[in-house]
C-alpha cells in the first residue's frame, strides 16, 4: 500500500490531572505467574475494593484480560461473588453491562470485555482498574503473521488496548476517575514503548510506590 500520507495526532485538550493512570506495582501476571504472584494480586484487587466501594460505596471497573482471570478475581478475592456483575456462563456482555449500570454501588463489573464499546460515565463507573497488561495472544497465527513484518506489532496493540481501557470511565471533561495497572509487565513495558503511548495517556500515566488515596473521596 501507499506510504505516501501524513500523520497527525491532537492531544486531549481536558485536564489530564482529572482522570490519571497509575501503574500500582503488585505482581507480574501471566503464563508463568506463581501462587504467590497471584495471592499478591488478589489481596491488591481486595485493597482497591476496600478503599474505593466498601469504604466509599463507589463502583468499580475491573478489566480481567481473560475469562480465566475474572473467574479467579470472582471466585478468590472477598467481594467478587456478592458485589460483582460479571459474564457467567451463556450470559450477554451488554446484558451484564446494563445490569450493572443500573445497579447501585458498591459493585463492581468484572469483565475480560469491556475495553471498547462501552461507556461508563459519572457515577456509573467512578474507578477502572486494568489488572493484566492486554497483550495479544503471542501463539495465534495473526499475531505470528504481524509480528513478522512489524516486530512491534504487539506492543502496539497492546499500548493501544490500555488507552482504550483507560478511557472507558473517561468520557467529558467535566469529570474526575482513575485508572489502577496492577500488573507489573507495565513497568518494563511502559519504559520500552511508551513512544507508542497516545498524547492523552502519556500526559495521564504516574508510576507510583503504592496504593495511592481515591481520587474521589
Amino acid at each position: 500500500f501507499s506510504k505516501d500520507f501524513d500523520f497527525f495526532e491532537y492531544d486531549t485538550p481536558w485536564d489530564k490531572s482529572k482522570a490519571p493512570v497509575y501503574y500500582v506495582p503488585t505482581a507480574k501476571i501471566w503464563e508463568g505467574s506463581t501462587a504467590e504472584d497471584y495471592r499478591k494480586w488478589i489481596d491488591q484487587l481486595n485493597t482497591i475494593w476496600r478503599t474505593r466501594g466498601q469504604n466509599l460505596g463507589q463502583k468499580g471497573l475491573y478489566q480481567a484480560g481473560s475469562f480465566d482471570r475474572m473467574k479467579k478475581i470472582v471466585l478468590e478475592t472477598e467481594w467478587g461473588k456478592r458485589w460483582s456483575h460479571y459474564n457467567n456462563k451463556g450470559d450477554v456482555t451488554d446484558d451484564v453491562v446494563q445490569r450493572f449500570r443500573a445497579s447501585v454501588g458498591p459493585t463492581g463489573l468484572v469483565s475480560p470485555s469491556i475495553t471498547t464499546g462501552y461507556d461508563f460515565p459519572g457515577k456509573q463507573a467512578e474507578y477502572n482498574v486494568i489488572a493484566k497488561v492486554p497483550f495479544p495472544n503471542p501463539h495465534s497465527p495473526l499475531t505470528i503473521a504481524r509480528t513478522e513484518i512489524n516486530p512491534d506489532y504487539s506492543a502496539a496493540i497492546a499500548m493501544e488496548s490500555i488507552g482504550q481501557a483507560a478511557g472507558r470511565t473517561w468520557r467529558d471533561a467535566s469529570e474526575t476517575t482513575e485508572v489502577l495497572i496492577t500488573d507489573n509487565n507495565m513497568q518494563w513495558f511502559w519504559k520500552r514503548y511508551k513512544y507508542l503511548a497516545s498524547k492523552a495517556l502519556y500526559g495521564r500515566y504516574k508510576e507510583v510506590e503504592t496504593l495511592p488515596a481515591p481520587i474521589r473521596a
